[in-house]
């Protein structure tokens, strides 16, 4: 899921957490290690989400997409 602006995620997390059973966890930016905490989470997450301007989006992806 990759939202443009702020409203479009809040509603998003709204109705992912009000109507469903999935965990949310929500991080701003992945600082450190969080990238290796996120793929050592049990029971692994089903999707993640990443939120940001063009360059921040295309920076985090590539951080996460190397591990």
């Amino acid at each position: 899921m990759l939202c443009r602006r702020h409203a479009e995620l809040d509603q998003a997390l709204y109705y992912l957490i009000g109507n469903s059973i999935i965990r949310v966890i929500v991080l701003d930016g992945l600082a450190g290690n969080a990238t290796d905490r996120l793929l050592a989470m049990r029971p692994a997450p089903s999707y993640f989400v990443i939120f940001g301007n063009t360059e921040h989006v295309i920076k985090l992806f590539k951080k996460v997409s190397m591990h």
